[in-house]
């Protein structure tokens, strides 16, 4: 059912193009949240296909081609290393998507370095990186906001080692996930907002309109 909130997603980045546009070029970058795992691959990605469908519906005449990187699990640093993903964020689009790993706009606590997660202390450093790239030749800029991690996850059992920040951080005792899904969604959407500051980007925040199915009782 998941592909419901990509559906949003694309719809969101469609009805926001130039109405009087006629053949739209997009990049995307990201990962299987943009090519859905149950829908595309790494080189054939949904969302954008989905958003090419969408834009004939709205008009037959509308032509949308893209480009995509989109290795499955990529984080904005190593989009950032990527020779792919650099050589097209310095070409030029009518739009510019770029969605990040799910986790990363978060201060995660020291467990999550053993999975190679650094969090914000990446992201934060990154994001205007890619963001530098994109407008050197490009004008429209989306960031696609993702949602949280599903509550039944194993990282939210309470025995999980790396649920709390531990006692010597200033956040001792905090979920790193804030306290519900809602505060957990608001932290994502935040931190998307904060280290974008400067920059004339949209924000999709596909992860609001997920939280809206699922309190609909949709998914």
């Amino acid at each position: 059912m998941r592909f419901k909130t990509q559906l949003l997603a694309a719809a969101v980045l469609v009805f926001s193009m130039n109405a009087e546009a006629k053949d739209v070029s997009m990049l995307f970058i990201g990962n299987s949240h943009t090519y859905i795992p149950a829908m595309g691959t790494s080189e054939d990605p949904a969302v954008p296909k989905m958003i090419a469908a969408l834009a004939k519906s709205i008009d037959p005449n509308l032509n949308v081609t893209f480009a995509n990187s989109t290795p499955g699990g990529y984080r904005l640093e190593q989009h950032y290393n990527n020779a792919t993903s650099v050589e097209l964020l310095k070409k030029r689009y009518d739009k510019v998507v770029i969605q990040a790993n799910s986790i990363e706009p978060l201060d995660l606590p020291p467990y999550f370095l053993t999975t190679d997660d650094v969090g914000v202390t990446s992201f934060s450093v990154f994001l205007p990186k890619l963001l530098d790239l994109a407008f050197q030749q490009n004008t429209d800029v989306t960031l696609y906001v993702t949602w949280g991690w599903n509550a039944k996850h194993t990282y939210f059992e309470a025995s999980h080692p790396g649920l709390y920040f531990p006692s010597d951080s200033p956040k001792a005792g905090q979920r790193w996930c804030g306290v519900d899904k809602y505060d957990y969604q608001n932290m994502l959407n935040e931190s998307w907002a904060l280290h974008s500051q400067g920059y004339n980007t949209k924000l999709a925040l596909v992860g609001n309109a997920w939280l809206q199915l699922q309190d609909a009782g949709v998914v």
